[in-house]
């Protein structure tokens, strides 16, 4: 625990420095072009290479240290950091090579998430890992908080260059303290048997997902609702700023702020639910129920609960999610099959940034005018006018992720409980899973396992 405690520190750390840096820079793209459109330029050019790279560097994930890998991540996104701080010296920053630098520190990212599941997994017994993951929940809600906040202040008083240097100093701080931790290797022995390329080992973690029904199922289940969430986010501000102004906003995302943090501490105490995927459903089915409620009047008492409830029920979803992948997936196979889980449940995020825009402008907006198609039906419930097209949006989408639950609670629950009953030997008394039986039945001979993934 100590030194999880020490390794989660880093990580906050470099979370707040990133969140500084992704303000920072909104901030002065929007101050530069105004524009909409370049701004989720930039959102993409930090979402899509780590799609791309993640199921790529599981495969390093499982056959390197993992203490190491970590450093190598924060050393990346800080030499990203530095290169910007010299181009904004110069004078020569502009919104190209923000995309570009943005880019390079995402491909250095797509092991963040990956890496430090699988430490996690090393270091914390099997019944605290719902607790574990709820206190790295609760450090990504601190960042959100603390990183804005102290962003502005310093964007306001000493300019973007300032912020980039305090980024920097994040990494630094989180590569002394990977340092000092000692962190146990993890099947070394399943290192023999990676004789094939880096995309041959990686399609192995696609063949061993596939074998995990549940699992599958799981990852559409979190590849839709980011989809639906992902709206829900990029949209939030134009459904406030249709009825508020600037300064109301910034206190409705605080108080979410607030709800963001209750959801984090409330899981790194209790722990989460004995089945995790109870946790799931409950939570999401929360996360649908609110966005119905955030779009039913123009009101900010009533969206400001709604982003309080909606932020408390993220954190306990994500790690109770992330939990049933720790103690389902074999340690020595979880760098791989963790990356491939990052990319295909980031992929939709993107997509939802990308879409939200043109879907309001040219069909949800004019719908929700006051002379819209709509103004006599729906306009009756949720209003007609500015930002109601918006507060359409929030309703299917929040009605699609109720169904969404309620279908996926007849389906997911029986599969995932029969591949989490099953006990996991650890090495060196199993080398692999077959393929065609991963999950179900160990291979005891290491020559055998060799031969069988190879055919």
């Amino acid at each position: 625990m100590p030194n999880f405690v020490a390794i989660l520190i880093a990580q906050i750390a470099s979370l707040v420095g990133t969140q500084l840096t992704g303000f920072g820079l909104g901030v002065w793209v929007f101050q530069r072009t105004g524009s909409t459109t370049l701004y989720g330029f930039v959102t993409a050019a930090v979402l899509i290479p780590r799609f791309l790279l993640s199921p790529l560097v599981g495969v390093w994930i499982d056959s390197c240290d993992r203490r190491k890998i970590l450093m190598g991540v924060h050393a990346g996104a800080g030499l990203c950091s530095f290169g910007l701080v010299i181009f904004c010296i110069l004078g020569l920053l502009n919104v190209w090579i923000i995309i570009a630098f943005s880019a390079l520190a995402s491909l250095c990212y797509a092991a963040d998430r990956p890496v430090f599941a699988a430490i996690t997994t090393a270091l914390i017994p099997k019944a605290q890992l719902g607790r574990a993951n709820g206190m790295f929940e609760l450090g990504v809600g601190i960042s959100m908080i603390v990183g804005p906040a102290l962003a502005g202040f310093l964007f306001g008083r000493f300019g973007l260059g300032v912020i980039l240097i305090v980024d920097i100093a994040t990494f630094m701080l989180a590569m002394i303290v990977l340092a000092s931790v000692r962190i146990p290797s993890v099947a070394i022995e399943s290192r023999k048997f990676m004789t094939g390329s880096i995309v041959q080992e990686a399609r192995y973690a696609w063949c061993y997902l596939r074998s995990q029904t549940g699992l599958v199922a799981l990852l559409i289940l979190f590849a839709v609702y980011n989809f639906l969430a992902g709206l829900a986010v990029v949209l939030f501000t134009p459904l406030v700023l249709g009825f508020a102004d600037v300064q109301e906003l910034g206190g409705v995302l605080a108080f979410g702020g607030l709800g963001m943090l209750a959801g984090g501490g409330l899981i790194a105490i209790w722990g989460g639910p004995k089945r995790p995927m109870e946790g799931v459903f409950g939570f999401m089915l929360v996360s649908g129920l609110v966005l119905l409620l955030g779009a039913y009047q123009p009101s900010l008492k009533l969206v400001s609960i709604a982003a309080f409830l909606f932020l408390f029920a993220t954190p306990v979803v994500a790690s109770c999610n992330q939990t049933i992948w720790q103690r389902t997936v074999m340690p020595d196979l979880q760098g791989r099959v963790f990356g491939l889980k990052e990319a295909l449940s980031t992929l939709p995020l993107p997509i939802a940034y990308l879409a939200a825009g043109p879907l309001v402008d040219w069909v949800f907006e004019p719908m929700m005018a006051s002379d819209g198609l709509l103004r006599d039906s729906l306009g009756i419930v949720i209003g007609v006018g500015l930002g109601r097209g918006v507060a359409l949006v929030f309703c299917l989408a929040g009605t699609l992720m109720i169904i969404m639950v309620l279908f996926a609670y007849l389906f997911l629950l029986r599969h995932l409980r029969n591949e989490q009953s099953v006990e996991h030997v650890e090495f060196p008394n199993i080398a692999l899973w077959t393929v065609g039986n991963a999950g179900k039945k160990p291979v005891k001979d290491m020559n055998q396992a060799h031969s069988m993934k190879e055919s």
